[in-house]
């Protein structure tokens, strides 16, 4: 008796390695064209990332390009679109290279469905939002009066004023207060000492509305709209916020 495998047998094993074979197949060339398709859109995305830094350097004026992230995978169906869902900028020295009136030390911003027709080179934002950080020396030369944080959320002016014809030593205190419509910070709460008398509201009031006029908030990133402002020991935490903001070079 022969050892062969019957006819229906055999090629019942033929069929089953040539499937074996065709899903081994298959699986290695599905893993090639992840990899593959990994590869490019891993290429598109560092290098959108770094089209869109490059244009945020210009508008925001800073020396280093900012730090972007691109949120969201894949990311080549972004591109197809030509619209970024997501993007987070981080930057320092913002307004250094514009003569920017209020300079700020760090921004961190999430712009939110941004779009373009030319690859990046202008761009439209539909919505913004992030915070920034002023310095004290810099919000000081904006009010053009020596303006000192005094811990606490207040801040302190000393020096000779004038008051009713007089010169005296005044020693002024308070809070800055945001005007969102006009885009300005001013001193609120005031306590007003002279001679380690305080003088009554009123009068503090008056004192304060001759010497320190409001701090214009211009220099602001895309012109956005400031929406808060937070006096800390490591300055002043400004909110930021804005819709349908074009960006140029």
């Amino acid at each position: 008796m022969s050892g062969a495998l019957p006819g229906h047998l055999a090629g019942r094993g033929q069929r089953g390695a040539a499937g074996v074979r065709f899903a081994i197949v298959f699986v290695v060339l599905a893993a090639v064209l992840a990899v593959a398709f990994y590869g490019v859109d891993a290429y598109a995305h560092s290098r959108v990332e770094r089209e869109v830094a490059t244009q945020l350097q210009s508008e925001l004026g800073t020396p280093q390009a900012p730090a972007v992230e691109v949120l969201g995978r894949p990311f080549l169906t972004q591109v197809a679109a030509r619209r970024l869902g997501e993007v987070h900028v981080v930057a320092d020295d913002v307004g250094q290279g514009n003569d920017s009136v209020l300079p700020i030390d760090h921004v961190d911003m999430t712009l939110r469905d941004v779009t373009t027709t030319d690859w990046w080179k202008t761009m439209n934002v539909a919505r913004a939002d992030g915070t920034a950080l002023v310095a004290y020396d810099a919000l000081q030369r904006a009010a053009g009066v020596p303006l000192t944080y005094a811990g606490g959320g207040r801040f302190t002016l000393e020096g000779n004023q004038r008051l009713y014809g007089l010169t005296v030593q005044a020693k002024i205190t308070g809070r800055l207060a945001l005007d969102e419509a006009k885009q300005t910070v001013s001193l609120a709460d005031p306590t007003v000492e002279v001679a380690g008398y305080t003088l009554p509201d009123v009068v503090a009031q008056q004192l304060i509305k001759a010497v320190v006029q409001p701090i214009p908030l211009e220099g602001v990133p895309f012109d956005l709209q400031v929406t808060s402002v937070d006096a800390q020991d490591d300055g002043l935490h400004v909110g930021l916020s804005g819709t349908d903001l074009p960006i140029r070079r």
